[in-house]
């Protein structure tokens, strides 16, 4: 009874904290205000120094950022004096200065070299600001779901919150206000910390009969995640270079880790365990091939890049088909649907590959062909045009070598006439 009662707390404690999250975050990509600060700063020597900028948002050069380069003293950001301030406190005040003004411009002071100048800091809005919000939203609902059906196993409760934390973790809504900025920032560095090795948890205890005895604490040096992601931000706690790369090695060895964690747990479990983990399988196959296709269609043609985030909608069926797994592992035959979403799968990638290869060198082909008709029937006219041209030319040419003795014949003529 007290499990089931602290299990009804962390569920309504959780998602009210999602909830309110989620709000904001809607609030700010509804209004257009979700961007991203273009410089970074360093945090000054004292109360009484100015921060400076030590680098730029990745793929923002200097003339995006106003015209400011690596160096620069910043003085003022609109109204407010920056003496003493760091990048944190720098972030929040960029973000309140965007908010009243309608193409998110921030007016700044800085010194080069002894000079005062002013220019203007455009924020770089946040690409496809909606994609991570139908994925949280399903995760939460589903292992809320299940938290609810079946809270006295902790693979329940371990999936809930991992799933919260990654929810919380994707709902961006810095801006407007400081102290909306700089709740979001406690909050994205501790939800960021803690949501990889929460994931990591819940697979290792998934499904229940192959859960190990006691939880490893292996997967919290994920936790570094959370230093990382803050860096990638601000440019503290880690330098904004190395957080960037950091990241992707963490986040590539996190797909690693827990590919690794299924399969220990595949092999170590009976019939309805591994019945259930090809479920889960079978949903990320189903989630991220879709994904998969896009990127190589991207490779091909960067243009289409926004194809990235219509695929990554499919994502939603991960959290439906953990939700079979764990509640209904035998509503469908999971062996023939995997067969048959192989086959489907193998065909979509022919037919894509046809799209992409096949296609194309087709239509060069065939356009190749109607330049070399269109090049014959060219120089046939040509020919037929030189023909008659020469037509034309022999007669007058026969014309004028007759003339010739003729008219040499005249003045014979004439002078045989006069004697």
């Amino acid at each position: 009874m007290r499990r089931r009662t602290a299990d009804l707390l962390l569920l309504a404690t959780l998602l009210a904290v999602w909830t309110a999250c989620a709000v904001l975050h809607v609030r700010q990509v509804v209004h257009g205000r979700l961007a991203w600060v273009p410089v970074y700063v360093a945090m000054p020597a004292s109360t009484a120094e100015h921060p400076r900028v030590r680098g730029f948002w990745p793929g923002v050069d200097a003339r995006h950022a106003g015209g400011l380069a690596v160096g620069d003293r910043l003085l003022q950001v609109g109204d407010e004096p920056l003496a003493g301030v760091g990048p944190v406190g720098f972030f929040a005040r960029a973000h309140e200065v965007a908010a009243t003004s309608h193409d998110l411009g921030v007016p700044v002071v800085f010194e080069r070299d002894g000079a005062r100048g002013q220019t203007t800091l455009h924020l770089v809005a946040a690409a496809f600001p909606w994609r991570a919000l139908p994925l949280a939203c399903a995760l939460v609902a589903t292992m809320a779901l299940v938290l609810l059906r079946r809270g006295d196993a902790p693979v329940e409760r371990a999936s809930f919150v991992g799933a919260s934390a990654f929810a919380i973790h994707w709902s961006f809504f810095f801006g407007g206000p400081r102290w909306q900025t700089y709740t979001w920032l406690a909050v994205f560095g501790l939800a960021s910390s803690v949501m990889l090795p929460l994931l990591l948890r819940a697979a290792l205890l998934f499904p229940p009969g192959s859960a190990p005895e006691r939880a490893p604490r292996w997967p919290w040096a994920f936790a570094v995640f959370g230093p990382l992601a803050l860096g990638w931000v601000l440019g503290v706690p880690i330098a904004p270079d190395a957080a960037v790369r950091g990241a992707f090695a963490v986040n590539v060895a996190f797909i690693v880790a827990f590919l690794v964690v299924l399969t220990r747990s595949y092999r170590r479990s009976g019939a309805v365990g591994r019945r259930q983990l090809r479920w889960v399988m079978l949903g990320m196959f189903v989630g991220l091939v879709p994904v998969l296709l896009a990127d190589l269609v991207i490779a091909v043609d960067p243009a289409l890049a926004w194809l990235h985030e219509a695929a990554a909608m499919a994502e939603i069926a991960i959290p439906v088909f953990i939700l079979i797994a764990i509640l209904r592992e035998n509503l469908f035959d999971v062996d023939r649907l995997i067969t048959r979403t192989a086959v489907w799968t193998l065909l979509s990638v022919a037919a894509l590959a046809a799209a992409l290869f096949a296609v194309p060198h087709v239509a060069r082909l065939l356009s190749a062909d109607r330049h070399r008709a269109a090049d014959r029937a060219a120089r046939a006219v040509g020919r037929g045009r030189g023909r008659h041209r020469a037509g034309r030319a022999l007669p007058r040419a026969a014309a004028r070598a007759n003339a010739v003795p003729r008219a040499a014949c005249l003045p014979r003529r004439r002078r045989g006439s006069a004697a």
